[in-house]
Order: structure tokens, then sequence, then C-alpha cells
């Protein structure tokens, strides 16, 4: 082949390269644009995962950024669930991890990282000193995600942290005196070993005044009984009217309790309900009820205490196969339910 052939085939080549670079759709494009390297290293989700498993915090994330740059809006569901749960953990200010969390929590309930940002925001609380909003979190994990070592780790905090409560509230509690009252002093037994030694010494250093002895009581005269003149009679003393025994009290009426009236009582601790979808609005949640009513089943919005989404929820059951039957019925009609408790903590919602 002569060198002017190679040259011709060289730039025709070139050209239809050009020209399918042109055509290519544009989800191809950010697909092959998400492997761009940075310093060296593949823009993919994966390597990603590896640079912040290094060390190398600072590459993952600028890859980070890229990549949802290229691929954020064409990613598939399992893409977006593991983008969310890297971007939170490499994230450099807490609230904007606890966002990403948040919403790993709202569109991916039942995925393989919903408890282990639920597990990082408790953590959160309790780097912040907002030890109650742990608990909550911690509460969520154990009533949500029974079985995955995340909910099993929050079991042991809850129970160490209510023996830290109540040896806490078994301290005595010093409390200052009143005002006008004076202050109580303590007994050399009570006081440190350095003060009950310098107590001592001023004790016996102290020059005690003899104190004189009180005059003993003159004993009690006896008075004799006053003699009546001669000729009176001393008068007979009068009988005592007794005082009439009071009547006893008429038996109140008792107002019969009224047994039409039905008490609202709240759902057993062990109760369980089948959960549609938790979101940070809810506008979308009472979308979500509508979907479900068309789809047959009736459901509910309601909040936990410490956690702002809002929560659509079916029914309320004693024996979770009841719930698993229900969640299997909303699975197959498109939703992506989970089996949660805690229903004793439920805050209805209404439209």
């Amino acid at each position: 082949m002569t060198p002017h052939r190679r040259a011709h085939d060289r730039g025709r080549a070139a050209t239809v390269a050009r020209r399918a670079w042109a055509h290519l759709p544009l989800a191809v494009l950010g697909t092959l644009l998400c492997h761009a390297s940075v310093e060296g290293q593949v823009v993919d989700l994966g390597s990603l995962e590896q640079l912040a498993r290094d060390g190398r915090t600072d590459e993952a994330r600028r890859g980070m950024a890229l990549w949802w740059e290229a691929a954020g809006d064409t990613a598939s569901p399992g893409e977006l669930e593991w983008a969310l749960w890297l971007r939170g953990r490499l994230a450099a200010d807490p609230d904007e991890a606890a966002a990403d969390y948040y919403r790993l929590l709202d569109e991916f309930p039942s995925g393989p990282y919903a408890d282990l940002a639920l597990l990082r925001l408790a953590q959160t609380a309790l780097v912040r000193g907002d030890s109650a909003q742990a608990r909550v979190h911690y509460a969520d994990l154990v009533a949500d995600y029974q079985g995955r070592p995340s909910a099993t780790a929050a079991g042991v905090w809850l129970e160490l942290n209510a023996l830290a409560v109540q040896a806490e509230a078994a301290l005595p509690q010093a409390l200052p005196p009143e005002v006008g009252e004076p202050p109580v002093e303590r007994t050399v037994q009570d006081q440190a070993p350095a003060a009950q030694e310098a107590a001592t010494a001023a004790a016996a250093l102290e020059v005690v005044a003899p104190q004189e002895s009180p005059a003993p009581d003159p004993a009690p005269r006896e008075e004799a009984p006053a003699t009546p003149a001669p000729g009176l009679e001393a008068p007979a003393p009068e009988a005592e009217t007794p005082a009439p025994e009071p009547e006893p009290p008429a038996p109140e009426a008792q107002t019969p309790a009224p047994t039409d009236m039905p008490r609202a009582e709240p759902p057993p601790a062990q109760a369980v309900a089948v959960q549609l979808g938790a979101y940070l609005t809810d506008v979308r949640a009472f979308r979500v009820v509508e979907r479900a009513a068309e789809a047959g089943f009736e459901s509910r919005v309601v909040k936990v205490p410490g956690s702002p989404l809002f929560c659509v929820r079916v029914g309320t059951w004693t024996e979770r196969a009841e719930a698993e039957a229900v969640a299997a019925a909303a699975e197959s009609a498109g939703f992506r339910p989970r089996i949660v408790g805690g229903l004793h903590r439920e805050e209805p919602i209404n439209r």
C-alpha cells in the first residue's frame, strides 16, 4: 500500500469518527463523559468508591461533582441510590450530607443504604449534642430495619443510653437554699478528708467557755381543794348532754360510664404497617394516597417525631404475616413498600 493510500484511509477514518460523535444521543454522550479521567482515575461510581476508601477524599469529591454533571439526570435508580449514599459520605458540610441521607430515605426507603443513612443521621445528631434526636433515629432503625447490623447496634445504644439516664436520675441533686433560708452546715463527717482535718484542728484549738448549769425548776405546789363555807353545799356537777350522733351521709349517685362512646386506643407497640413511601412534602405524600386509592389501598399520611418526612402507610396489624401479604400486593401494584413499626408514635396529617 502506497503512503498516499494510507494517508487517505486515515483521513477517511477521522471523518467517519467525527460524524459518529456528532450523531451520538445525549444519553450515550453522558455515559462516555462520566468515564473521563480525573488525575488518572476513571470517573465511575466504583472508582469513586475506591478513592473514598483509600482516603483520597478530595479527588473523590471532584470526581463526584463530574459524575453528577454528566450522568446525574440519566442514571438508573440503582446508580442514583449509590450516588446519593456516596455523595453524602463525601460531603464536608453535615447539612448537605443530611439532605442526601433524607433524600435517600425518601426515594429508596427499602434499599441497601437506607438504614446506613439513618445511622449516619443519628451519629450526626450525637456529634451536635442532640441526644433526643439521636434516640429518635435509633428507635426508627430498630423498628424499621430489624435484622440488619445497624439496627442491632442501635438497640445496644438505646439500652446503654437508658441505663445512663437512669443512673443520672438517681444521683442526688444539690439544690441551692431558698431566699432567707440559712445554708445547711455540714458536719465533719460530710466533708472531704482535707476539710475534715481542718475542721478537727479548728475544733481542738477552740476555747469553749464553761456554761452554767441552769437552776432546777421549783417543785410545783399542790393547792388544797377549796372548802365550801358552812351552810353552803357545793353545786352538783351538771350532767353532760351527749352530742347527737351525726347522720351518715347519703350515698352519692354514681353516674354510669357511657358505653356508647368508643375510645381511640393507640396501637400496641408491636403493631406494624405497610409503608408505601416517605416524602419531604405533604403534596407528594397525598398524591401517593390518591394513587394508592386507585389501586385499592386505603392509606394515611403520618409523621414521626424527629423526622421531617411525610410517610404514607397502609393498615395496622399485630401479625407480620398479614402485613407481608399486603406488602406483596402493593409491590405488584407498582409501589416499593416496606414493613414498619413504631405506630404508637404516629402523628396523623390531614390535608
